[in-house]
């Protein structure tokens, strides 16, 4: 199942700690459950979301970034490799320390996304597989070939590496 076929959903939320809030916005395809955990919250922090008129919702939604920026794959990668490098961490705390490195509101939903497909799937290519938007057919190969030599790690570390080369020059 692609993410074509899901309804993407614009959600505003207010993160307070010690009397400041924060805005984060995200849109996904995936229940409110997993788009609060993308948000980023902290245990010691109160998450509220920001009711928006459905036009607005539409607005935002239709008028959003529909791509991750070059800056935020990067970092994902890199991110994702480093975490993953030599520790006994599974793909959901992988996540889960990533997901606040998220810039655009698309970029939060598609993780959101991966969490919350993580367990319909064999692989973690299929699951980016779902996510065209951001995932190109290249990258999906490599991390594929990552997964099967068990170096899923070594794998997000050389996409970082070659999104870092390549500059701004894909996905912009």
């Amino acid at each position: 199942m692609r993410t074509a076929n899901l309804i993407w959903r614009y959600r505003s939320f207010g993160i307070r700690h010690l009397g400041r809030t924060r805005r984060v916005e995200i849109c996904s395809p995936v229940p409110l459950s997993s788009t609060v955990w993308a948000a980023g919250k902290n245990d010691d922090e109160d998450l509220i979301e920001r009711p928006l008129l459905n036009v607005d919702a539409w607005f935002r939604a239709f008028t959003a970034r529909k791509r991750p920026t070059h800056r935020e794959l990067e970092s994902f990668y890199r991110e994702m490799g480093r975490v993953l490098s030599g520790r006994k961490i599974d793909f959901k705390t992988a996540l889960s320390l990533v997901a606040p490195l998220a810039e655009t509101p698309i970029f939060r939903g598609i993780i959101a996304g991966l969490y919350h497909f993580r367990e319909e799937v064999e692989d973690h290519a299929e699951l980016f597989a779902r996510f065209p938007q951001a995932f190109g057919p290249a990258e999906i190969a490599q991390i594929r070939k990552g997964i099967a030599s068990g170096s899923e790690d070594e794998v997000f570390s050389q996409l970082a590496a070659e999104f870092k080369e390549r500059g701004g020059s894909s996905c912009g």
